[in-house]
């Protein structure tokens, strides 16, 4: 499951029937922060509650970039509710991002087992993540070779 969605809908994704998906999950919730001081605080605030802080350099292939700031959480969770009970966790966490002045975004919740799931409808989507280790002195090179193979 990859359900995006902003804070305000976490509730009625709450009401959805998610029966018997359980296991290994991790969250994004995504906030605009206005630079680099904004984002040292939030690096605090995610220290505090014990929670990742990710900051992803993003660039298309029209040389547009933009920076994605958010935090990160893992679980592992069994059986029925596990769903729920993330989504009332992210919710919390929301409200105190917000508390804190932060602007919420977005809010992610990746299950980490896609292929075993089931079909929802068209507002769930897959991705797939490939990290790879590059030498500094070959990244403009390997950035240039996937850029060209990923439009194939």
């Amino acid at each position: 499951m990859n359900t995006p969605s902003t804070p305000a809908s976490l509730d009625a994704l709450r009401q959805r029937d998610f029966h018997g998906i359980d296991g290994k999950f991790h969250s994004h919730i995504t906030v605009h922060v206005a630079g680099d001081a904004e984002i040292e605080r939030l690096r605090d605030f995610c220290r505090a509650r014990r929670v990742k802080l990710t900051v992803i350099d993003l660039d298309d292939f029209r040389g547009r970039a933009q920076r994605d700031v958010m935090t990160t959480q893992h679980y592992r969770i069994e059986g029925d509710g596990a769903v729920g009970q993330i989504l009332s966790e992210l919710q919390a966490l929301t409200g105190e991002l917000g508390a804190a002045g932060f602007e919420v975004v977005r809010v992610k919740l990746e299950h980490e087992s896609l292929p075993t799931l089931p079909v929802f409808d068209g507002t769930n989507y897959r991705e797939i993540h490939i990290k790879l280790r590059i030498a500094p002195a070959r990244f403009d090179e390997a950035l240039a070779w996937l850029r060209e193979v990923s439009g194939r």
